[in-house]
């Protein structure tokens, strides 16, 4: 019993303190090279982990014909391993103004 709530103890908290907190952020998403990248005071690579958000290539270029001009966004995301985790993506209503 003693182990049990040993294992608990040490366990739990790990867990708990383990998850990363998304953020909401509104800035610009550009692509490059096929890299795609979000811009608000700095310039951060992406990386789109939701199901909902494959082909997202192709959506960008739909959005902005040349490639590079920016698309304004609000996403969520996770940043780890300097890359932004992007698990939700949002055209604001001005899109490439």
């Amino acid at each position: 019993m003693i182990r049990i709530l040993l294992l608990l103890f040490l366990i739990v908290p790990s867990l708990l303190f383990s998850q990363e907190k998304a953020d909401t952020l509104d800035g610009w998403w550009t692509m490059n090279q096929d890299i795609h990248y979000f811009e608000d005071q700095s310039l951060i690579e992406m990386e789109f982990v939701s199901d909902d958000l494959f082909d997202m290539g192709i959506i960008y270029k739909e959005l902005a014909p040349d490639q590079g001009s920016p698309v304004q966004v609000t996403i969520v995301a996770v940043l780890r391993d300097e890359k932004l985790r992007v698990t939700q993506l949002d055209v604001s209503p001005q899109g490439c103004d």
